[in-house]
């Protein structure tokens, strides 16, 4: 005797009398993997004196996962999605704009604050943009957490306030480019944090902490 079975809308499978059938578990911990992490924003004055201190969790936009995904799967030496001209992920630049806050279809950062002393107006701009080249980058291999697989990245870029003075820094963003131009380079990721004053004698590091896991 058999036993019909719809597999999907509009098929229909016999299945012959004595077949064991089984059901497939979907929810496997094993396919979860994620991107965890934050971003900790430091002010220090001229002397190495903590004047202002953020964090906030890690926002990663479609543009960043589309690059990641090239970087494994597509045959791009480079190892990104779109522009050969680019590389990894070796910089960040910071502007001046909190609302709307990270969402995943953002290309650029609300309003990039602008180098060489310009302030912080205009936005959109296609002058110079107040980037920096990572300064760190601590590459650790997977390890054991548990049972679960687990890595840890950290990048570290530092922004010399006689470049990029502002009076209202509240957004960050990693790219695979200097970001010297509007449209120039992929973003990885986009932070918004509360809003710290970079002075020309100050300097703003920002450390950007990631967590590939799959638990």
């Amino acid at each position: 005797m058999a036993v019909l079975v719809a597999i999907t809308a509009g098929t229909v499978y016999a299945i012959t009398d004595g077949v064991d059938l089984q059901s497939a578990s979907l929810d496997n911990p094993i396919a979860t993997t994620k991107i965890l992490g934050h971003i900790q924003a430091i002010v220090y004055d001229k002397s190495g004196n903590i004047i202002a201190y953020r964090q906030a969790d890690n926002a990663i936009v479609n543009t960043g996962l589309n690059v990641l995904a090239s970087q494994l799967f597509i045959d791009e030496p480079l190892g990104n999605h779109t522009n050969s001209t680019n590389g990894r992920m070796g910089w960040m630049n910071i502007g001046n704009q909190s609302v709307p806050a990270p969402a995943p279809g953002d290309t650029e950062l609300g309003c990039a604050l602008i180098s060489a002393g310009l302030g912080d107006a205009p936005c959109g701009t296609t002058r110079a943009l107040c980037a920096s080249q990572l300064s760190e980058i601590d590459r650790r291999d997977a390890y054991d957490n548990g049972g679960f697989s687990r890595m840890n990245i950290t990048a570290i870029a530092t922004f010399d306030g006689a470049v990029c003075s502002s009076a209202n820094i509240q957004e960050a963003g990693l790219w695979n480019n200097a970001t010297t131009c509007i449209g120039c380079g992929q973003m990885f990721a986009r932070n918004t944090f509360g809003s710290v004053t970079l002075t020309t004698t100050d300097s703003l590091e920002l450390t950007w902490r990631f967590t590939f896991t799959d638990q």
